[in-house]
C-alpha cells in the first residue's frame, strides 16, 4: 500500500512540472447507498440498508488530452458506513465493522462545449478499491465468527458543471468486495460478496498549472 501511495505521489509530482496539468481536490457525502447483502451458513448476516452516512476525499493529477479532454490518476479515501446488522427471528446477528475503501483509479473528464461561464462536464473513474480489512469478532449464539474485508474493483460514472476552477459532480459509483467469515466454532468460512453501490455528491477546486 505505502508502494502504491509514493507511486502515485511521484506520478503527481512529474504531472505538475508539464504544461496543462490540472490537479483536482474533491470532498462528498452519499446520503443514499445500499450494500448487498451478506449469508453464510444460512444465516443472514446483514441488510441492504446502511447504519452510517458515508463520506469521501480524493485527489486527482490530470492531463489536457484536448481543450476539452482530460485524462489521469486519481486517488481517494472513503468511509461508507456500515451495513446494518440482519436479525435470524428474534436475535439481530453482530454489526460488521465500517466498509473503508481507498480506491486508486484512472479518470477521464470531457468538457461540453457551451459558450457560457458554467461549464458542463462528463466524468468517469476505472479502478481498483483497496478495502480495509477492519477484522472484528462477533459472537452468536454462543459460537465465534472472525469477519474481515477483502479488495475489489470500482467505477464511477456521472456529470457535473464547473464555475472559475469550482467543481460540483454528480456521480453513481461502485466499490466491489468481499467478507471473509469464519465460524470459529465449526471452522466453516465463506467470502460473500458485500458490493457497495451509492449516488456521491463531491464538490472541489481545480489546481491548473
Amino acid at each position: 500500500m505505502k508502494k502504491i501511495l509514493l507511486g502515485l505521489f511521484a506520478l503527481s509530482a512529474m504531472a505538475v512540472a508539464s504544461e496543462g496539468t490540472n490537479i483536482y481536490l474533491r470532498a462528498g457525502l452519499d446520503p443514499y447507498g445500499r450494500f448487498k447483502e451478506v449469508k453464510h451458513e444460512n444465516v443472514n448476516i446483514t441488510k441492504s440498508s446502511r447504519k452510517n452516512l458515508g463520506y469521501e476525499l480524493s485527489v486527482e493529477a490530470t492531463q489536457n488530452v484536448t481543450p476539452n479532454f482530460d485524462f489521469g490518476l486519481g486517488l481517494g479515501y472513503e468511509d461508507h458506513g456500515r451495513p446494518k446488522a440482519a436479525k435470524n427471528g428474534d436475535q439481530e446477528f453482530g454489526k460488521l465493522p465500517r466498509f473503508r475503501s481507498i480506491p486508486l483509479y484512472v479518470t477521464a473528464k470531457y468538457d461540453i462545449p457551451v459558450e457560457s461561464k458554467w461549464n458542463p462536464y462528463f466524468k468517469v473513474d476505472l479502478g481498483y478499491s483497496f478495502n480495509m480489512k477492519n477484522k472484528k469478532t462477533i459472537n452468536y449464539k454462543e459460537q465465534e465468527w472472525k469477519t474481515s474485508y477483502k479488495n475489489g474493483m470500482y467505477w464511477g460514472a456521472g456529470i457535473g458543471i464547473e464555475y472559475e476552477n469550482v467543481v460540483a459532480d454528480l456521480m453513481y459509483k461502485m466499490n466491489y468486495g468481499k467478507v471473509r467469515i469464519k465460524n470459529e466454532t465449526t471452522g466453516n468460512s465463506s467470502s460473500p460478496k458485500i458490493n457497495y453501490g451509492r449516488i456521491a455528491l463531491s464538490v472541489g477546486y481545480r489546481f491548473n498549472f
